[in-house]
């Protein structure tokens, strides 16, 4: 992935691997319904001098912050500045100035139930509500009865752990999403030898509350 990286340095003037601190999306699922937060080491002055020299580029200012616009791949861009560490871009003007508004205010931090009882920082995490989503009607039924999903992947203890839990409609529809993936980890380990020699274990539990 040399030339993704390389492209990605010269755009971001940064170096992804040393000077990326994180990454996070989020929206709604639908199309173009999304912002990203980019926290790293940049070169503020040059992005802004650079991409005011884009396409259809236009600038204006929410909350204190100046906002830059521009057109790519036939579609308006938004990007802006919340500090010179923390980078913000959605496609919708209002998902960036709610994005902006957020940063400023950030809401109490709740604890992650994936990760309280883990030491260091976890690679990924994710969180998806499906009941305020925009979803496939082709959906299975059994999918159709997730209510929210969590998701985090983190290394403890010299071991790679992956942890998700799933929120049903029901205590009955949970621990059928219980024995569903269950038996896909197990039909997963007898067709693929490999799997056996990696020590994997795996705990599925059904919580009623």
């Amino acid at each position: 992935h040399g030339i993704r990286l390389r492209s990605i340095s010269t755009f971001l003037a940064m170096q992804p691997l040393t000077g990326l601190h994180g990454i996070t999306l989020y929206g709604n699922g639908s199309p173009g319904h999304a912002a990203a937060l980019v926290d790293g080491k940049f070169d503020r002055a040059l992005l802004e001098n650079l991409v005011r020299t884009t396409k259809g580029y236009a600038g204006f200012t929410h909350a204190g912050h100046t906002v830059h616009t521009w057109m790519e791949e036939g579609a308006k861009q938004h990007a802006a500045f919340a500090s010179d560490n923390l980078l913000v871009f959605s496609r919708g003007e209002d998902g960036l100035k709610k994005a902006l508004d957020a940063v400023a205010v950030p809401s109490p931090v709740q604890p992650n139930p994936l990760l309280v009882v883990e030491e260091g920082k976890p690679l990924v995490v994710a969180h998806a509500r499906f009941t305020e989503m925009s979803m496939p009607h082709d959906l299975s039924r059994l999918v159709k009865t997730v209510k929210a999903i969590r998701l985090a992947a983190l290394e403890s203890d010299s071991r790679f752990t992956l942890r998700a839990s799933a929120e049903a409609e029901t205590g009955e529809d949970a621990d059928r999403l219980r024995r569903m993936v269950d038996g896909v980890l197990a039909f997963a380990q007898v067709q693929d030898a490999k799997l056996e020699g990696l020590d994997l274990k795996a705990e599925l539990n059904a919580v009623t509350q």
